[in-house]
């Protein structure tokens, strides 16, 4: 947040868990993330253990996360049309190059 603050920011916070997003909003994230699908699951978590679903397709990344938020990776960045994961949050200042 303070890395984006002092480019004059006001981000937008969505609360993931209380206002899951659909399928169709990830897969929307997924398109301009700057990086693999796969980078949006937390695969160290033991839920994710548990599941265990394909990584492979961008669709079912998507409509799993959609089912299990709390798999989602954080934060998500997005800015004028690119996404970037916040880890480690200088990525964030990518978006700003």
């Amino acid at each position: 947040m303070a890395l984006l603050q002092d480019k004059g920011q006001q981000p937008e916070v969505i609360e993931y868990l209380k206002d899951a997003p659909t399928a169709g909003d990830l897969l929307e994230i997924i398109d301009i993330l700057e990086g693999e699908p796969a980078s949006l699951v937390r695969t160290k978590e033991d839920r994710y253990r548990e599941l265990k679903f394909d990584l492979t397709s961008k669709e079912t990344i998507a409509e799993n996360l959609a089912q299990h938020p709390e798999l989602i990776e954080r934060p998500i960045v997005i800015y004028k049309g690119r996404a970037v994961l916040g880890r480690p949050p200088e990525k964030v200042l990518d978006l700003f190059s």
